[in-house]
């Protein structure tokens, strides 16, 4: 008889001497029991002590239902292989037989494409970034700033640029005493330009600015330098211990704040500059009687300085936010000592 592993679900051929009797399948190898056949009864040669004790079978189970994935050719082949029972070993049995043809499987529907995400509203974020404010970074932000706007102040801080040519300049020392570079060209080619009446004056701003800049540099070092070195401070400098960020930080404030009042008043060298233009046109000035001919004269002032093209170089304008580096480093290393360390560390989340 043909029948259904119950294990595989694959069609084998069970003798009919072997029915209600254990099997193994010649494919997947698993125990199954043959079904007994029809018009015959398994429990009639079991011994039995009265009749009305004998119930009768219960009928064999449909077989399984065939695996719902099959071929999809429309012709195929069953390759039929006959169960060997457990008390015999046989030899498989392969049987080819004739083609049957199967029924069409359905046409799956067609699938929807995925509904497009609803629309970005406030307060959707699909980006997050976190930055830590680190206690290993964060103390040396101000004597790293502190050294590079050292470096800086060597640098063109401001000057005359006609053309694009640097023509008439000063760096951050030469600002703050008097002192600049000229080229020889403009020097002698220049009409309306003499270098001894336009020579600019020392800024009393700048001067303070770099005699606190030295203080401010060294304590900054010492600060930085001093948890890892073996000095035993004294008793009045020990007391100072756990503010010495806040006087770090109160230091680059103040010298910071002269720096920036220069900034805002004019650095020598375009005040004298615009002195010397304006004195050159007093007497067209005091000549002149009707606004109209005090606008003109307003105009020609304007025109002759901006023919110089003077503006501060990129060079200041770093140490500007290097002096701001400077600071926030500084109070955020005291806002953290402050803190303790037991308490979990600071951070930023950009969410985007």
């Amino acid at each position: 008889m043909k029948l259904l592993c119950p294990n595989c679900q694959r069609e084998i051929t069970v003798p009919d001497q072997f029915a209600g009797q254990q099997m193994r399948c010649p494919i997947c190898t698993q125990v199954f029991t043959a079904p007994a056949l029809a018009g015959t009864d398994p429990l009639a040669a079991a011994p039995v002590s009265a009749p009305a004790s004998i119930t009768p079978p219960s009928p064999p189970a449909p077989p399984p239902p065939p695996p719902p994935d099959l071929p999809r050719d429309d012709e195929i082949y069953t390759l039929e292989k006959a169960a060997t029972p457990l008390s015999t070993e046989q030899p498989a049995v392969e049987v080819f037989s004739e083609p049957r043809r199967r029924e069409a499987a359905p046409i799956p529907p067609p699938v929807s494409p995925p509904p497009s995400p609803p629309p970005l509203v406030s307060g959707d974020y699909r980006h997050t970034s976190t930055v830590w404010i680190s206690p290993r970074v964060v103390p040396w932000l101000a004597p790293a700033s502190i050294l590079l706007i050292f470096i800086l102040q060597f640098f063109t801080w401001v000057g005359a640029f006609p053309g694009g040519y640097a023509v008439y300049t000063q760096n951050g020392w030469q600002a703050a005493f008097g002192g600049y570079t000229i080229d020889p060209v403009w020097e002698t080619k220049a009409a309306n330009f003499d270098a001894k009446t336009y020579a600019p004056g020392a800024d009393w701003l700048l001067i303070f600015y770099m005699v606190l800049f030295f203080p401010t540099l060294i304590l900054t070092a010492a600060v930085a330098a001093l948890p890892y070195l073996q000095v035993k401070l004294p008793e009045q400098v020990a007391n100072l211990h756990p503010w010495r960020w806040a006087l770090v930080m109160g230091a680059c404030l103040l010298t910071f704040f002269f720096l920036l009042l220069q900034w805002l008043v004019g650095f020598g060298l375009e005040t004298k500059t615009r002195s010397e233009i304006a004195k050159s046109l007093a007497e067209t000035r005091s000549a002149s009687k009707t606004p109209e001919e005090q606008k003109v004269v307003d105009l020609q002032e304007g025109q002759r300085y901006s023919q110089y093209a003077f503006h501060h170089t990129f060079a200041l304008r770093l140490v500007i936010l290097l002096h701001l580096l400077a600071i926030a480093g500084a109070a955020l290393t005291f806002w953290l000592e402050r803190r303790g360390p037991a308490r979990l560390l600071p951070r930023f989340d950009l969410r985007w």
